[in-house]
């Protein structure tokens, strides 16, 4: 349920309005009906008919923390309002969710969906499941949101399960926040009036995320990539689905910093530099198994004594050898044969330099080319390493996104492009 929907139609107006009245007598205020609760209960509504489409008794999920709702248009007090109401009108069906656990269990999200009673009331104003998209329409893009750089704290492992870090206070009088906020907010107002076909997908706004909030990234210069929101949002594509975006009806093209940790990482170590040299490209070693591995050691303290569930299940997908990533390449092996071509690696383990500075000074590039197209009339797209513009910008973006890169790290980078 991501809540992105409002009434349209002068019928999904007076549904709302028809529900937002019995809400409100429901609680016993003597207050007006105020823009918020309305707002609430016609994106509500929207998501309970767009869920139904799938079949009546589907139900829709939401999480309910006041978190999940930063930045969003509708707020979290009217939304909790507008879900006890509903269940107080026996018109909603509610399933609470539960948090996670120390011990790794996953927490779940609220799930929700109307009762026939709701239903009967919406057919009075004749608004079905099917006619939703004559009744409702996406909600614009917000040009500006009130928290557009967040912080969190590192995440722990326990017992092998990896918890993501928790929100930490901002402080908004920092001159750094108000520096960096000012700045995402400006590619928000931009793509806010852009048009944006993403098809089952959607973009609402950006926030900047920065982490280690607890571990010295207080400083923001930890993490600080750029996030679409939402479990439908286009940073969630598949790969190969993105050749389908379109920005102001033009066609597209996804442009990539290649090997951009190891690039930003070798440059740190003061090894030359050879944009046309493919660094994955190891004897023995296929460029899959290659990638995987320096990948997944930048993503991890010390190198990894075997190889991840994940990265076994990839290799076994690509059809490459006999499946068995193991038996085909030991990590052990596999490192050794990586190490002798880069052999700055063999430091990894007692470097200073971890996966949030070098996604820092990544996310610094991107996100400052980004900004440097918007002030240009030039809409773009970022997917954390790689930026996606309507194909006739493609040199323009090329050229910025290198220059940018070449002022964080000192060396300007290799690129590839994957025309739409």
């Amino acid at each position: 349920m991501p809540l992105d929907l409002e009434p349209y139609s002068i019928e999904a107006g007076s549904l709302t309005d028809d529900l937002a009245t019995r809400i409100h007598g429901a609680s016993g205020r003597k207050n007006r009906i105020n823009a918020e609760l309305r707002q609430s209960v016609g994106a509500a509504i929207a998501d309970l008919l767009a869920n139904a489409t799938a079949g009546q008794h589907r139900y829709g999920f939401r999480p309910m923390g006041s978190g999940s709702f930063t930045g969003m248009t509708v707020g979290y007090k009217p939304f909790r309002s507008v879900v006890a109401g509903l269940e107080g009108l026996n018109l909603l069906e509610v399933k609470v969710g539960t948090k996670g656990s120390l011990g790794g269990r996953k927490g779940e999200a609220t799930t929700m969906r109307a009762k026939l009673a709701l239903f009967e009331i919406a057919l009075r104003y004749g608004v079905t499941p099917a006619t939703l998209g004559t009744h409702f329409r996406q909600m614009p893009r917000l040009a500006t949101i009130p928290k557009p750089i967040m912080l969190r704290s590192s995440s722990t492992n326990f017992y092998g399960k990896k918890l993501p870090g928790k929100n930490m206070l901002v402080d908004k009088s920092l001159l750094v926040v108000q520096r960096l906020g000012r700045q995402v907010n400006a590619i928000n107002g931009f793509l806010a009036t852009q048009d944006l076909w993403l098809g089952e997908y959607q973009h609402r706004f950006f926030v900047r995320i920065f982490g280690q909030g607890d571990c010295g990234g207080e400083k923001f210069d930890k993490g600080g990539r750029l996030y679409s929101p939402g479990a439908d949002s286009y940073q969630q594509m598949p790969s190969a689905e993105r050749k389908h975006i379109r920005i102001n009806d033009e066609a597209t093209v996804e442009i990539d910093i290649k090997s951009s940790f190891l690039t930003i990482y070798r440059a740190g170590c003061d090894v030359p530099f050879d944009p046309a040299a493919d660094y994955y490209d190891i004897r023995g070693v296929p460029r899959l198994v290659a990638k995987s591995w320096i990948v997944m050691t930048f993503g991890h303290d010390i190198f990894h004594k075997v190889w991840p569930k994940e990265v076994k299940a990839k290799y076994r997908k690509s059809g490459l050898g006999s499946g068995d990533l193991q038996r085909d390449h030991p990590i052990a092996d596999t490192r050794r044969r990586i190490i002798e071509v880069l052999p700055e690696l063999s430091d990894w383990p007692t470097s200073n330099v971890r996966w949030g500075a070098l996604q820092y000074v990544e996310s610094c590039a991107v996100i400052d080319t980004v900004h440097a197209l918007t002030m240009r009339g030039i809409a773009a797209l970022p997917v954390h390493d790689s930026i996606i513009v309507a194909a006739r910008y493609q040199a323009a973006a090329e050229d910025i996104l290198a220059d940018r890169f070449e002022h964080h790290v000192g060396v300007r980078p290799a690129l590839s492009a994957k025309s739409r």
